[in-house]
């Protein structure tokens, strides 16, 4: 037993798994640091296991139906007029809250059409309205133009920014913010409004980014005229007012594209129903991944001695099939992925898998390099310390004519 722990726990076997972590570092710095390589590191960068998770739940699961929220669809719509009496057939539903959004644009619709959905605006009895924040200022670090429905002017009481910044270079959009500061003031996000409307217990809330959860959910669609006939959907619900089919308002998420307003959806709901995902600490994951690749560099090392040592048939095989530990591994890799999925569903954290990854596909690499050195280190240069590795084996001498 002692002699197996003293194998398990060789230094040979933790030589290999840092020469790993090595090889890993110089993959993903030429991939950094060089200019043709850009697209890797791009890849490298958007790359995320939260994604991963929500893909498998989105392909696995059926979608829940949300019992908080309705959307309501506006893309046919643009005349104000007809606005004005979707907003009126709303109100009559008796939702819990209206939230908009859609920037009604200053420079659009005539006088008396801005009125008449001002009027009916003005009668939802709970309402919230989107606006965007623009114009960066590099200097002081923050924007200084709001974008704002054509009522707005002063305080931000019942609009919030929808700025999604990841996507303006096609980045996938995972997380929300819930506040930013503002031309010195601290300002709320279009998720929070609309969730601190509906729960009362979320008002002035403060914190860090939140991931968005993308759990397979279905919001119950109403189209704009169409909302007298369907005022089930709506009523005591949050409804969001917005388009489901504008190309321009699409985001990269982890579920794939879709459509701006679900996003603000999905939001409003992570926060709703409070499930807060979080990222595995840089510690934990490079313990984490420390550990898989020393287990993976054990098991591949005494898979490879059985193989060598076995007059088996079938080990025969195995030893002579170039695929056969590259198989076993892409197991491995399936299972490490498994794992990760079901401490994602069960804690709500996430690890990140990149550099375990990494690891697992290239420790046999890391080995046979360990391997040349230690049988050149102990025969060449006659070294007794690499001469007790137990991957030395003596060099075969050259044949003399």
């Amino acid at each position: 037993m002692l002699k197996l722990l003293k194998r398990i726990f060789g230094i040979d076997h933790l030589l290999v798994t840092l020469l790993t972590f090595l090889f890993i570092a110089l993959i993903l710095t030429l991939a950094v640091n060089i200019s043709f390589f850009n697209p890797i590191e791009r890849a490298i960068e958007s790359f995320s296991m939260i994604d991963v998770c929500y893909q498998v739940e989105k392909n696995t699961q059926e979608p829940d139906t949300s019992r908080l929220i309705t959307i309501v669809d506006i893309s046919e719509v643009k005349d104000r007029d007809k606005i004005a009496l979707m907003v009126d057939s709303i109100r009559e539903a008796q939702p819990a809250v209206v939230a908009f959004d859609v920037i009604f644009d200053p420079l659009l619709g005539t006088e008396e059409e801005n009125m008449q959905l001002l009027e009916s605006l003005s009668a939802l009895p709970v309402s919230r309205y989107a606006f965007m924040m623009k114009e960066w200022d590099q200097q002081q670090h923050t924007f200084t133009v709001p974008f704002r429905s054509f009522f707005f002017f002063d305080e931000f009481e019942q609009d919030g920014y929808v700025n999604t910044p990841e996507s303006a270079d096609g980045s996938t959009l995972r997380t929300f913010s819930l506040n930013r500061v503002f031309m010195g003031d601290t300002i709320e996000s279009f998720p929070l409004k609309i969730a601190s409307a509906y729960d009362s217990r979320l008002e002035g809330m403060r914190g860090e980014d939140r991931i968005i959860d993308f759990s397979p959910t279905y919001f119950p669609e109403v189209n704009w005229n169409e909302i007298s006939s369907h005022a089930d959907l709506l009523r005591d619900r949050i409804v969001i007012v917005g388009a489901l089919h504008d190309l321009i308002d699409n985001h990269y998420t982890s579920i794939g594209r879709i459509a701006g307003v679900k996003v603000v959806a999905h939001s409003v709901q992570t926060l709703l129903e409070n499930r807060n995902v979080r990222h595995a600490s840089p510690w934990l994951t490079a313990l984490i991944t420390f550990l898989v690749v020393y287990f993976t560099q054990i098991w591949q090392h005494f898979l490879l001695v059985k193989m060598r040592r076995s007059k088996s048939t079938f080990w025969l095989f195995a030893l002579r099939s170039e695929s056969f530990v590259s198989m076993l591994t892409f197991l491995w890799v399936c299972l490490i992925t498994f794992l990760n999925f079901v401490v994602f569903r069960i804690d709500n954290l996430s690890i990140d898998l990149l550099w375990m990854l990494c690891g697992v596909a290239v420790v046999s690499e890391a080995r046979g390099l360990y391997r040349a050195f230690v049988c050149v280190m102990g025969d060449r240069k006659n070294i007794a310390l690499f001469r007790r590795s137990i991957y030395y084996m003596p060099l075969a001498k050259p044949h003399v004519q």
